[in-house]
């Protein structure tokens, strides 16, 4: 038997970045990019006005106060858009839309609640600084300058950010291709009735959820029944993915063939069983086409549990991100907790902000099949092993599982 350290080590060391290809735009959102992307130009490219109101020259209106204002004669409206400005002369205000092109010679913007308007003329009751409320070309970026770096996730305002540069496309790592198989006689396919002793596949759809999320694309290839001929055909027929996922049969009973079944189609076993709980008896293997097998527990805790230590890390490695690891965050018991002194324990907890402190209890059960308490967790806290107890108080370090970014490249465990 293994440590999480020791099993993370083996499963990134057989893990290869994947392919490249061009993504539009409108669909870039959550890809990781597989190049560095530099701005070809400056934006914006030109100086404009941050605010409505007027383009004025700033030593027009040296001195100007509310008991004294200052009165310019008002010149035409320019608006956003509209090309170029013209020239400013001494002594006029031109009217200014938000986004417009500043006239020659104007080198301040004053504001239209600054100001008050007459016919022909605007008064002024203050005096500007010169560039107040004015956007100089490559404010925001720079010719030249790196913009984003390989290995990012594209978020909502990078996509923005790439548009305003004006790209069409971009270089993405495809995501990976995730198969999901379910093993159990006990099996049911969601939204089908139950027989006494059954169970419908919710692993299945959680570990799609979870595949997903971590940026690849899952199919579920369906259940397959307690029965190596059955499950030599499913795994053999699962080609041309990245990933393989099995749930169930990896255990010590007398119908856990999964092992076995992998052997024997050529998968070359790392390792199986993890000094963890939950999810002790997880195996992991590699084909010989490079492909990732990982056999994952039947309980729904343990085989997430797996998937957040093994598999998110191995299809975020694939997409080249840099960071692979979620997030750990410092907490404090809000109660003792029992945990077992033969292994790292993973213990589902809710937390919340008490002053500067981040306090945390248990969100429910501990048991392996209990997801309810895994759905209502936000972390999960590393007990290492020997212990036995941990006491109210105490601090520890727990895995976010809320983080959406921010994923590091160093793991936790011992």
């Amino acid at each position: 038997m293994i440590s999480i350290s020791e099993a993370i080590q083996l499963v990134l060391a057989r893990v290869r970045s994947g392919p490249s290809g061009s993504v539009e735009m409108s669909a870039a959102c959550g890809s990781t990019l597989a190049e560095d992307l530099r701005a070809e130009a400056d934006v914006p490219g030109f100086r404009n006005s941050q605010m409505d109101g007027f383009a004025v020259r700033a030593a027009d209106l040296s001195g100007a106060s509310a008991k004294e204002p200052v009165l310019l004669r008002a010149g035409k409206t320019v608006a956003a858009g509209t090309g170029a400005p013209g020239h400013l002369d001494p002594g006029v205000a031109i009217p200014i839309m938000t986004g417009a092109a500043l006239p020659d010679g104007a080198d301040a913007v004053v504001p239209v609640e600054d100001t008050r308007s007459a016919e022909a003329s605007i008064e002024f009751t203050s005096s500007p600084e010169v560039d107040a409320f004015v956007r100089q070309p490559g404010m925001d970026l720079r010719r030249g300058e790196t913009v984003l770096r390989r290995g990012r996730v594209l978020r909502p305002a990078d996509i923005g950010l790439l548009a305003s540069l004006g790209r069409e496309n971009v270089l993405r790592t495809v995501p990976p291709r995730v198969a999901i198989l379910g093993t159990g006689d006990e099996l049911v396919e969601v939204g089908k009735p139950l027989g006494f002793g059954q169970i419908h596949d919710s692993n299945a759809y959680v570990l799609a959820a979870a595949a997903a999320d971590a940026g690849a694309v899952p199919t579920r290839l369906g259940m397959i029944p307690d029965d190596p001929g059955a499950l030599e055909e499913a795994f053999g027929g699962a080609t041309g993915y990245d990933l393989v996922l099995s749930t169930g049969g990896v255990s010590v009973g007398k119908f856990d063939y999964v092992k076995e079944v992998l052997d024997g189609l050529g998968v070359d076993r790392l390792f199986w069983k993890v000094a963890q709980k939950p999810g002790k008896p997880v195996t992991f293997g590699q084909h010989s086409d490079g492909a990732l097998f990982f056999g994952l527990p039947g309980n729904p805790v343990s085989a997430m549990v797996c998937f957040e230590l093994y598999v998110a890390p191995a299809i975020r490695a694939i997409l080249g991100q840099s960071g692979v690891f979620r997030p750990t965050i410092g907490v404090t018991l809000g109660e003792d907790l029992k945990t077992t002194t033969r292994f790292e324990e993973l213990v589902r907890c809710k937390r919340r902000l008490e002053g500067d402190q981040i306090i945390v209890h248990r969100a429910g059960s501990q048991n392996s099949g209990a997801l309810h308490s895994l759905s209502h967790a936000d972390c999960l806290v590393i007990s290492p092993p020997g212990r036995g107890e941990l006491s109210s108080g105490e601090r520890m370090q727990a895995l976010d599982l809320t983080a959406a970014s921010g994923f590091s490249a160093e793991h936790p465990f011992s």
